[in-house]
């Protein structure tokens, strides 16, 4: 049989530098994650000539971003402070570095006839620093960060004569962003780090305030989705669907993260795309791989197994009585392979917007009064029959998925799996393999994370669970 090969192909900023650093890398590692955590990549090479840190350094330096082409945005947000009128506002904008179409868009959100309303209803945009952050969300940066410092990194981890002779395979990582580089010694090493969620988006980095109604989380994923630029995948079969969710001081991500996880759905971004799916569903494709207990030795290299039956249940239950309108919301879940010492949840918790339990404008009733709170409950307030009376369409389709969200939650680690293996170009998050002639441990499991690690020889180290069918 012919040798095996494996070796590493890298972009960067559409640059390929394969063969530059292919006698100066030290190691690569590249984590793919089924779902919850970013994608991320580590490249260590030596730096004997010093490239790395002068001609080819991968971040933007400490004097860049100060050059006449990026703009200072103070003065602009301070007008929008006090109040500028079109021309004026036009001024400064020809003046930066805004394209027409980041322009435009400013003039339409500061002179329209709701510019205060959408300020209120957007904490994060009141006072200078707000318009500032304003500005810098047009624009498509994070505060703080000047456009441009990130640049893309792109590598693939190729294979040949790797399961028999004159075979070729590849894995590529998909687009990433360098968020750190390191220089270290002796002797001199660089290192790049990366991830799959771009650095100059705000889906991690501001936290803001939102309310949406009548909507699905599709529509969520999507707003969120475009603000930042990527593609929005969404593979949820039966969409979920919200008379009002609100977004309280929250970050992009953790706000859609904590919607999804709470309803079942799994948010994976990678490669300029974010992709919403259920895991059940995933669980179900046919496996790329089989690895036998005979393979020890072979490609096989290093294994462990647990079954761990704490804090599993066999039942979940919803249970919630709203306290201004009386409804009572109730939902729950029995898995059909129930584990053996599974105990039975009772959860307490609101399942979405209920009748009576949204939030009501006060009308003002010429006294120069609030005219009563929604916490009282004085009245007036504006359309509160019709609020009590109009169905909720979230109520018990939601509590419901709540219910199986959390019964998979508890029971999903019951059986788990490590693996270290011969690299294997597959193995990546989602995908599932078989395991078999491993006794009670066999069967079918969902990769959760797949670990991949070149110099020296490429390994795979795969974590998953068995899949649970439901």
């Amino acid at each position: 049989m012919l040798p095996r090969h494996s070796f590493l192909e890298v972009e960067i900023d559409g640059a390929d530098i394969s063969k530059a650093v292919s006698d100066v890398i030290l190691d690569f590692t590249y984590i793919d994650r089924a779902s919850g955590e970013s994608d991320s990549i580590d490249l260590n090479v030596t730096d004997r000539d010093g490239k790395f840190i002068d001609a080819w350094y991968p971040m933007q330096g400490a004097g860049a971003g100060t050059e006449s082409g990026s703009s200072d945005y103070t003065e602009m947000a301070r007008a929008l402070q006090r109040g500028v009128g079109a021309a004026e506002l036009q001024r400064m904008i020809d003046a930066s570095d805004l394209t027409p179409a980041q322009g435009a868009e400013l003039q339409r959100v500061a002179n329209s006839s709701g510019w205060s309303q959408y300020v209120a209803e957007h904490p994060q945009y009141r006072g200078e620093s707000g318009k500032l952050t304003l500005i810098q969300d047009i624009k498509g940066e994070n505060p703080g960060q000047s456009g441009g410092g990130a640049l893309n990194f792109r590598a693939k981890i190729c294979v040949e004569n790797w399961n028999q002779d004159e075979d070729s395979d590849e894995l590529d990582t998909g687009k990433f962003k360098i968020d750190l580089c390191s220089f270290s010694g002796p002797p001199d090493k660089f290192t790049i780090k990366a991830v799959s969620i771009p650095v100059t988006s705000s889906l991690k980095r501001e936290e803001k305030t939102n309310k949406w109604e009548e909507a699905t989380l599709q529509e969520i994923a999507k707003t969120i989705a475009d603000k930042t630029g990527i593609q929005l995948m969404y593979e949820v079969e039966s969409d979920v669907k919200f008379d009002r969710v609100d977004q309280l001081q929250q970050t992009d991500m953790s706000f859609l993260m904590d919607l999804c996880v709470r309803y079942g759905v799994a948010l994976k971004v990678t490669d300029e795309k974010m992709v919403l799916f259920e895991e059940s569903v995933y669980e179900e494709k046919d496996p790329v791989d089989a690895f036998d207990k005979s393979e020890i030795g072979g490609r096989i290299i290093d294994y462990s197994f647990v079954q761990d039956t704490n804090g599993t249940v066999k039942k979940v239950e919803l249970l919630y009585k709203d306290p201004k309108s009386g409804i009572v919301a109730q939902g729950e879940f029995a898995p059909p392979n129930p584990p053996a010492t599974g105990q039975k949840l009772a959860l307490n918790e609101r399942p979405g917007d209920l009748r009576g339990d949204n939030f009501r404008n006060g009308v003002d009733d010429g006294s120069g009064g609030a005219g009563g709170t929604f916490d009282t409950g004085m009245h007036p307030f504006s359309d509160i029959t019709a609020d009590f009376d109009r169905p909720r369409t979230d109520a018990t389709d939601n509590a419901n998925r709540i219910c199986r969200a959390r019964c998979r939650e508890k029971n999903k680690n019951e059986w788990t799996c490590t693996l270290q293996i011969m690299g294997n170009v597959k193995m990546v998050g989602g995908v599932t393999i078989n395991m078999t002639n491993w006794g009670e441990y066999s069967g079918k499991y969902m990769v959760d994370m797949a670990s991949h690690k070149t110099g020296g020889g490429y390994l795979t180290t795969v974590n998953a669970h068995r899949v649970l069918g439901y």
